[in-house]
């Protein structure tokens, strides 16, 4: 299991000189740290989704996706990334996959 992204140092240098792929309505943020670990963070705005539960709901199948997906382990050791869902309606879980695992790949 990859572990979340608590360092406010690498959330910031991720943000700041990482490398930004969008895939539909996901965007994936993400930054060589020439380290062992592989981690991620989920973002989800308020702005466009005012309801905590319907924006938690998102996060969690964001996690799910990476959780069961094969493709993380294929992503090179050090690289620290940042999935944000900018969407305007909540998605159905295959949208959000396909596009997910799209963006991974190109890692």
């Amino acid at each position: 299991m990859i572990p979340s992204l608590k360092s406010k140092k690498k959330i910031e240098t991720v943000f700041e000189k990482g490398k930004v792929l969008k895939s539909g309505s996901v965007f994936l943020k993400f930054h060589d740290f020439n380290d062992d670990e592989i981690s991620f963070g989920i973002s989800v705005p308020k702005k466009n989704f005012k309801s905590a539960v319907l924006r938690n709901r998102i996060k969690r199948q964001i996690r799910e996706i990476i959780r069961n997906s094969s493709d993380i382990r294929k992503i090179k050791k050090g690289i620290s990334f940042f999935i944000i869902y900018n969407g305007k309606n909540s998605p159905n879980f295959d949208y959000l996959k396909r596009t997910i695992l799209d963006s991974l790949e190109k890692i």
